[in-house]
């Protein structure tokens, strides 16, 4: 193998809940948010949106809120990667863990590591920085085995919920949960967004069988390569109207 290769899965499907929307005055199309699960292809059609995975929807049936997935990994870190993120169109700006960051300082064309002021931030407080969270995780009807389907979120509530479910089924199977049946789900919940009563969707991660079985599943796979998130992915997916 070529030594300046480093091993990493093909991102082969996205997970969704949003899509591109109307175009603002700005001529930039805003997200909207839906109420189930979508998949796409990692490939775009003439209008820049990516396309509807119809093979694994026809699976799903309509408006599916639930997905059953396995984790790829014994770990938390692997399977959902969490951090403060600044994004532009074409570049990582600066990515931090609300304690130490790393900024893309232009003149030295490179990144440097200093401490993460987190909410009292500049560009957080432009929203400019965001909470960023990112699951890899494979189908279990598709039988693939070479590639992850990917999630994205930058909600709070959303990572607060998948980071607990994953550590929790961590500790409750003894750290072995790659491999173990579960359900990606999608749930509505009542919440107070500045003073006044909405409903928000938010994902989380739930065993198939009862915890109490975690512990007798056999799931050790082989190491698998590490998945390397790419900024333009992100780009792709989130900042296609922001320079």
């Amino acid at each position: 193998m070529l030594k300046m290769i480093k091993p990493r899965l093909k991102e082969q499907y996205k997970i969704k809940i949003g899509v591109k929307g109307n175009s603002n005055a700005k001529g930039n199309r805003l997200p909207k948010k839906l109420d189930h699960f979508i998949v796409n292809k990692n490939e775009k059609d003439s209008k820049g949106d990516f396309l509807v995975a119809t093979e694994i929807m026809k699976k799903l049936g309509d408006r599916p809120v639930k997905i059953p997935i396995a984790l790829l990994y014994n770990n938390l870190e692997d399977n959902f990667y969490s951090s403060l993120a600044y994004y532009t169109k074409t570049r990582l700006m600066c990515s931090g863990d609300g304690e130490k960051a790393k900024h893309f300082d232009i003149k030295a064309d490179d990144y440097i590591e200093n401490d993460c002021s987190n909410k009292e931030c500049k560009y957080f407080k432009n929203k400019q920085c965001k909470p960023s969270g990112i699951l890899k995780c494979v189908f279990l009807f598709d039988g693939q085995i070479g590639g992850a389907a990917v999630f994205r979120t930058h909600a709070w509530n959303t990572i607060t919920y998948l980071t607990s479910s994953i550590q929790t089924l961590l500790n409750r199977s003894g750290g072995k949960i790659a491999g173990v049946p579960l359900w990606l789900t999608m749930s509505p919940e009542t919440r107070v967004v500045k003073g006044q009563q909405r409903i928000i969707f938010t994902v989380s991660i739930e065993s198939q069988g009862n915890i109490g079985q975690l512990k007798a599943i056999e799931a050790d796979l082989p190491e698998l390569p590490e998945f390397i998130e790419e900024p333009k992915d992100i780009a792709d997916e989130f900042y296609w109207g922001e320079e």
